[in-house]
């Protein structure tokens, strides 16, 4: 690394207004060159964001993960030429890549997290910040201020959801017998 270097940013973005609920980073690794670059989805809806996959959990078996690649490493590998150091870093990623899927259970896979919309953002601001003033004060005014914002933010994550469980519960048909099937898991 040179240390004379001055940093350079190559790609960014400036939002004014937007919430990040609304926008979806992510790298592009399309291109083989040393820069990766960034694309940005802005939509009109939140976005759900997939989890990014990892081989470990907070159930993997470390003790099974070591023993795993002390067996499966070679050590006695010749290194003299390009193509073998590329072998060999590719055979040591595979080794760990199986060592990691052995040592760890599998999960159910993960719903993606659901991110809030600014609305419902708006009124808990609007709900906190007229509670704060009750707590001060403690007038008439602010509490029944402070009443009707927790009560709009109660209608609207009642709405929020219901919408879920109407399409959550949309997607079942009697027909072929996948109402029966959440049952089952729970």
């Amino acid at each position: 690394m040179d240390e004379n270097k001055i940093p350079d940013l190559l790609e960014f973005f400036i939002t004014n207004g937007i919430s990040t609920t609304y926008i979806d980073i992510q790298a592009s690794y399309d291109l083989t060159s040393e820069h990766t670059p960034i694309i940005a989805t802005i939509s009109i809806s939140v976005t759900v964001r997939q989890p990014t996959p990892r081989l470990y959990n907070s159930q993997t078996n470390w003790e099974i993960y070591r023993k795993l690649v002390r067996n499966k490493v070679k050590l006695e590998v010749k290194l003299k030429e390009q193509e073998d150091v590329e072998l060999a870093t590719d055979n040591f990623i595979c080794v760990l890549q199986h060592a990691a899927k052995e040592a760890t259970p599998a999960r159910n896979p993960q719903r993606p997290t659901n991110n809030i919309s600014s609305e419902i953002k708006e009124l808990v601001v609007a709900k906190r910040k007229a509670r704060s003033t009750w707590q001060r004060t403690h007038t008439p005014d602010s509490r029944r201020l402070f009443k009707e914002a927790s009560n709009k933010l109660k209608a609207a994550l009642h709405q929020v959801r219901n919408a879920s469980f109407t399409s959550y519960n949309s997607k079942f048909k009697r027909d072929d017998n996948s109402i029966w099937k959440p049952i089952k898991q729970g």
